[in-house]
């Protein structure tokens, strides 16, 4: 419930709960975030995952059965929602490797086995899904796709989240670190 102030809320110490709570408090904890900001590696994260998948989506729609003769606007609509949920499974490789390494913070020690293990997981999970995809009828390759011996599942899928994953996080990483360090005057 808000609450109204007896005098102008501009005046003396007392405000008004809602300008506090609304004004105040996301100014107060923007200025209370760490150098290394979580919330701005999420939000990199988000976007880079989304750009770089969405764009190895579009890219490789030649080697899948029923998507080449599509209209652009359904290959488009196909590749945005795949990337959605392939920015979902970024942050989930995100959170485990966390969940491991004992801290949210780890993209920044740019230590080459967190990244190794968020390739990993996100190899199996590619793996994974792209089998139940063929086997279920989801999706269908041409004879355009590579398909990896033994797995048999397409290249282009397979190395999709192995190399997007950790190339998304360490893109965020970079860039919140950078947008986080405190600005200097020349």
């Amino acid at each position: 419930m808000f609450s109204v102030c007896s005098q102008s809320m501009w005046s003396g110490n007392e405000r008004c709960f809602w300008f506090e709570s609304i004004v105040l408090g996301p100014l107060h904890l923007l200025m209370v975030i760490s150098r290394k900001s979580t919330g701005t590696l999420f939000v990199t994260l988000l976007i880079a995952a989304f750009v770089l998948n969405w764009t190895w989506e579009m890219l490789q729609m030649f080697a899948y059965s029923g998507i080449t003769d599509a209209p652009w606007t359904k290959t488009i609509a196909l590749c945005s929602v795949a990337s959605l949920g392939d920015v979902g499974i970024t942050v989930i490789v995100f959170v485990t490797v966390a969940l491991a390494a004992g801290t949210l913070s780890w993209a920044w020690d740019f230590k080459w086995h967190s990244y190794t293990a968020a390739a990993l997981i996100a190899t199996c999970y590619s793996t994974l899904t792209e089998l139940w995809g063929l086997a279920s009828g989801k999706w269908a390759y041409t004879p355009n796709m590579i398909v990896v011996p033994v797995l048999n599942v397409g290249l282009w899928p397979f190395l999709q989240l192995m190399l997007l994953v950790p190339l998304a996080i360490w893109i965020a990483a970079l860039i919140s670190r950078r947008f986080d360090e405190p600005l200097t005057s020349e």
